[in-house]
């Protein structure tokens, strides 16, 4: 299964717009063939919701909902995303063995949404993300609109009727193409692993006839994806200025740029929460409080007040001294690992993908990190969380990456990002000798860390 932003790249999740007045009954239902686990679950718009499958493998969900949804859907470690419209009966049906080949919707808006499965398949014919960025600028631009052109000609065989539908799909492509334009510098940066990179200098102009505090785009899910495209690019151009290069200063430098910037508070309200979600550790006690009294002020959804106080939960168990939660994944030469595997020396893992563009831009740094305590007791982990691992040992073998690689099935949903609280990546995680948390968001190859691991290599004197 294609990694939930992979599968976004070109505004494939799509928008909630009011049109009822009262909740009606929707269903969603199915068989999964051949299953890898007794239940099926689903989320939206902060409910989850799971069903036990019965004896001939079949399950059913009935919701109420007033707005279209965009479903998360997930069986064992697959996940995959569906579009569900009041009223909607909607059935799938899908084997495990092949997720993507064999996925199939019947019912109504089974159009839609074997439409957006047939895109999931259509990517492994495009360009890759990492072969996009790796363009040079011209032809960056016109591959962008040439594959987003393509996934949207082929609506046509489905005979999609849904106005909200289709005009979703005109103006979520407009957002996430100049997502990608904001993108371009930093991605292309790293994954060609230049020392410096600089676009044209008309190359942003397409920004002015864009807002970033038109709270009535929010119905676009791309249109947020532009606005944190946005504070990204103007958060970097300040902090690779700074002499002191930390998670704390990066973290603090967005904030800075987020008041900056945004001014309509209900896009406020997401990127303060949003800020809360990254960096709940990285803040200082003062600052954190800031930022939490200013957000309440701006009176976040409840379910988003609920989120906050599993996020202050989640803190608590992975603060330092506590015992770092295990794990169990397959490595790239085969072998089944979990963290006991890694015992007796201080462990510095590293959570990634490769379609993301900061985490290669880390890479570099990271060899020399390696370099640098080579006959140290340390163990560097990497951990990619990639939709599929066929990325994943595709860029080890292109690049001879070092250290111990392991693939964490499940992408978003797998256990080291559940119970280390990751909400974005690159996190880099210290654990000691003893299997206990140095510091579960630790600075990044291109910060300190070196002083950290120095000082946990080195014996304490009495």
């Amino acid at each position: 299964m294609k990694s939930f932003l992979h599968f976004t790249l070109f505004g494939l999740i799509f928008f909630t717009i009011a049109c009822t007045k009262q909740q009606v009954e929707t269903t969603l239902s199915g068989q999964i063939i051949n299953p890898v686990s007794t239940t099926v679950s689903i989320s939206f718009n902060g409910n989850n919701l799971i069903d036990t499958l019965d004896a001939n493998n079949k399950f059913s969900f009935s919701l109420s909902i007033l707005n279209p949804e965009n479903i998360r859907f997930k069986h064992g470690e697959e996940v995959t995303y569906l579009y569900l419209r009041p009223n909607d009966k909607l059935s799938l049906s899908l084997d495990p063995q092949s997720f993507d080949e064999s996925l199939t919707y019947s019912g109504t808006n089974a159009n839609i949404n074997n439409y957006l499965a047939a895109i999931v398949l259509m990517e492994d014919s495009l360009i890759s993300t990492q072969d996009l960025f790796s363009l040079e600028e011209k032809s960056f631009l016109l591959t962008l609109d040439s594959v987003a052109d393509i996934k949207i000609s082929a609506i046509g065989p489905f005979k999609i009727k849904d106005l909200a539908f289709l005009n979703s799909l005109k103006e979520n492509k407009k957002w996430q193409v100049a997502s990608n334009k904001m993108q371009f510098e930093t991605y292309h940066k790293g994954y060609l692993e230049l020392a410096s990179f600089k676009v044209s200098d008309n190359f942003y102009t397409f920004q002015d006839e864009l807002s970033i505090n038109d709270s009535t785009q929010l119905i676009y899910s791309d249109y947020e994806g532009y606005i944190d495209a946005i504070i990204s690019y103007e958060s970097s151009q300040v902090f690779d200025q700074l002499e002191e290069q930390t998670a704390v200063t990066y973290y603090n430098t967005r904030y800075e740029t987020v008041s900056k910037l945004i001014s309509d508070p209900k896009i406020k309200q997401i990127f303060l929460f949003q800020l809360i979600r990254r960096a709940f550790t990285d803040f200082s006690d003062d600052t954190r409080e800031q930022i939490v009294q200013e957000w309440r002020s701006l009176v976040p959804p409840s379910k988003a007040i609920e989120q906050y106080e599993s996020i202050k939960t989640s803190w608590k168990v992975t603060q330092p001294g506590k015992q770092a939660p295990d794990f169990k994944y397959v490595s790239n030469t085969g072998d089944s690992l979990t963290l006991a595997s890694f015992a007796g020396k201080p462990l510095y893992i590293d959570v990634w993908a490769t379609w993301c563009g900061p985490c290669i831009a880390e890479h570099p740094t990271m060899e020399k990190l390696q370099a640098r305590f080579k006959d140290q007791d340390i163990t560097f982990l990497a951990v990619s969380i990639d939709g599929s691992p066929d990325p994943w040992i595709k860029m080890l073998e292109k690049k001879s990456l070092g250290g111990a690689h392991l693939y964490a099935p499940g992408a978003w949903e797998s256990s080291i990002i559940q119970d280390y609280g990751i909400n974005g990546i690159p996190r880099f995680i210290l654990i000691d000798k003893e299997g206990e948390i140095i510091h579960a968001d630790a600075s990044r190859p291109s910060g300190n860390i070196a002083e950290t691991i120095e000082k946990h290599l080195t014996p304490q004197r009495s």
